[in-house]
């Protein structure tokens, strides 16, 4: 017992069910497939430029605070922070956003919660509200859901690359757990629920919380110009 569970806290989830349950090596609802997982760690090709600061908020609870700093669709810097006051998460962003020139703007941050004492320290900041209204997929349930599609289908076409040393294992373990889940009452697209994710690794998926909140600017990004069109 004692093997299996060591087992499950160190390996991949996928691996785990392979070799303990055997189970099948990809789940059918997943969103990104193993190889395209591995290969965030050698993409090296992935389009740089803009800077992005990424953040999933946490205090002293049980969640990480995980802020990643993007070069484009490259992942150049990490802070994970186990226990933080409300000043320490607001230093370690100014911190870092002046560390590598990162514009108010481009800085987006998890609103639900813990995070919405962010809204004074750091006006013009994004706030991310998982369950907000869709950018332009009108059939996704919500904002999250839009973003963590948007998020599979950039790792599943190789345009991110994570060019830093960083705790793989917690990573790969999450993405796993980016998966489709029944349609809502009212037939939209969703992720698999964070409490359930929970219940799989153990633990919150806050890596996975921050990939998905850069998927934010690009469909922002996407979308003005298509308004532009629209409104000619």
């Amino acid at each position: 017992k004692e093997e299996v569970e060591q087992a499950r806290r160190d390996l991949p989830l996928a691996v785990f069910k392979q070799l303990y349950l055997a189970e099948s090596s990809e789940s059918s609802d997943m969103l990104v497939t193993f190889s395209a997982i591995q290969s965030l760690w050698t993409n090296t090709h992935a389009i740089t430029g803009t800077k992005y600061i990424t953040a999933d908020i946490a205090l002293h609870g049980s969640d990480k605070f995980i802020v990643f700093v993007w070069d484009g669709l490259k992942i150049i810097d990490y802070r994970s922070v186990d226990k933080c006051d409300a000043n320490q998460v607001t230093d370690l962003l100014k911190e870092l956003a002046e560390a590598h020139s990162v514009m108010r703007n481009n800085i987006v941050y998890d609103a639900d919660g813990l995070g919405s004492f962010l809204k004074g320290y750091l006006q013009g900041a994004v706030a991310f509200n998982n369950g907000a209204k869709p950018i332009r997929g009108a059939n996704y349930k919500n904002l999250k859901s839009e973003c963590g599609y948007e998020l599979a289908k950039k790792i599943n076409d190789g345009e991110i690359y994570i060019a830093i040393d960083i705790e793989r294992e917690f990573i790969i373990k999450e993405l796993e757990c980016l998966r489709s889940y029944a349609l809502d009452e009212d037939g939209k697209i969703q992720l698999l629920p964070k409490k359930k994710i929970k219940e799989i690794i153990g633990n919150s998926p806050d890596y996975l919380d921050a990939l998905i909140m850069r998927m934010w600017f690009e469909l922002k990004d996407d979308f003005i110009p298509f308004m532009v069109k629209l409104r000619r």
